[in-house]
């Protein structure tokens, strides 16, 4: 199905002597035991436009509707096929550690008093620093999200519009990446 994987000393051969660099782009190389293909998935830009529900059958399944520019991607895509979708989720501004992290905050009785949300001991005392990646307060949101296998379920090529199911991350008229 693949062809002959390049082992590495084979791919700094081919560099070395100057062949161009055509071979090496449509190559497959062994990367952590995986194949995996240079050249990228096409990506297409589309716009969250909202999420409404459409009759499947006998039940109603929540879509998502994304509008594109592109006129081309109605070609290769059709009704049932898995896409990859990535956007930025909504962002939070700055959060305490109950809801960006679920922690569960301190006892409501037992003499606590107005530490309820509060992250607790953030590490021991013999180390006289905050071990790296510590789970504390902070910025929540605004971060790429990707979500695989997300399935057509209906394109309106006359008005550029693509159906999902389910839901995609971002906010309504934010931009997203559609890979086929």
């Amino acid at each position: 199905m693949f062809p002959k994987p390049l082992a590495k000393n084979n791919v700094y051969d081919i560099l070395k002597d100057g062949i161009s660099n055509l071979l090496l782009n449509t190559a497959f190389c062994i990367k952590g035991g995986k194949y995996f293909c240079s050249q990228k998935m096409p990506k297409i830009k589309a716009q969250k436009l909202n999420m409404t529900q459409v009759w499947q059958n006998t039940e109603v399944v929540p879509v998502t509707v994304l509008k594109t520019d592109d006129k081309e991607i109605f070609e290769n895509l059709e009704v049932g096929k898995k896409v990859t979708i990535s956007g930025k989720n909504k962002g939070r501004g700055f959060q305490g550690v109950v809801k960006r992290h679920g922690f569960s905050g301190m006892d409501k009785s037992h003499g606590t008093k107005h530490h309820l949300r509060a992250p607790g001991s953030i590490g021991s005392t013999d180390q006289a620093r905050v071990i790296p990646g510590k789970k504390m307060p902070g910025r929540m949101g605004q971060e790429t999200i990707t979500i695989k296998n997300i399935k057509v379920i209906e394109l309106h090529p006359e008005k550029n519009e693509i159906l999902v199911k389910g839901a995609v991350p971002g906010m309504k008229g934010s931009q997203v990446e559609l890979r086929i």
